[in-house]
């Protein structure tokens, strides 16, 4: 019931120009519930835990998030609490790539 509810919400706000941030202890669910709601949309899965994700994310810019998007308009990054500097990576992709959707998750916020 409560992932129906989360759900939901998350669906409400998709599309709207802003990056979705989900944070939570470990082992919560937040990738199984990001997962259950993009099964039916083809989307980006970037794994923070993976050091080359974390690596050419840490030294992206705008021209290599272009790249690394490409045709896909959901981008779901994990663990984004392990890229340095995924803020304005953030940014970037919200400000310079609008028509992609970015939904992140992490734990490393103060909730491990």
């Amino acid at each position: 019931m409560i992932t129906r509810s989360l759900i939901d919400k998350i669906r409400d706000r998709l599309n709207k120009g802003k990056a979705i941030v989900l944070v939570g202890p470990r082992q919560v669910g937040k990738t199984t519930l990001v997962n259950s709601l993009l099964k039916d949309i083809s989307y980006l899965f970037l794994d923070g835990d993976d050091s080359v994700v974390m690596d050419t994310l840490a030294n992206a810019n705008t021209e290599t998030l272009r790249n690394i998007i490409g045709e896909f308009k959901y981008v779901f990054i994990d663990e984004v609490q392990r890229i340095p500097n995924i803020g304005l990576k953030l940014k970037i992709i919200v400000d310079q790539i609008k028509e992609v959707q970015v939904i992140v998750s992490g734990s490393g916020f103060g909730y491990s």
